[in-house]
């Protein structure tokens, strides 16, 4: 039985087909640039020179959510273009 989705009389090799590395490496570049933006945001709210108090100034930590977002975007484009990369490399073997 033919594909619904193929208009009429095109040939099985030739039915568009959805991007997926494309649309996994633009969803990799919003994580990433999601991640920077996560990174760079001020976690410290407050600052104070108290010589004469006990009390110390420590910066906070990164936020897991941006340094897990840069991580899984910078995975997503990599591996997509890796992907894409590596089937240009077969068709060009194969003579295409």
């Amino acid at each position: 039985m033919a594909d619904p989705a193929a208009p009429a009389g095109a040939h099985p090799s030739r039915v568009p087909r959805v991007p997926w590395p494309w649309l996994v490496a633009a969803a990799g570049l919003v994580l990433t640039a999601l991640g920077v933006w996560l990174l760079t945001r001020p976690q410290g709210a407050w600052f104070a020179y108290a010589p004469l108090s006990d009390a110390t100034y420590v910066p906070a930590r990164p936020s897991w959510a941006g340094i897990v977002a840069l991580g899984a975007g910078c995975a997503a484009w990599g591996g997509s273009l890796g992907h894409v990369l590596a089937r240009r490399a077969a068709w060009r073997r194969e003579g295409r």
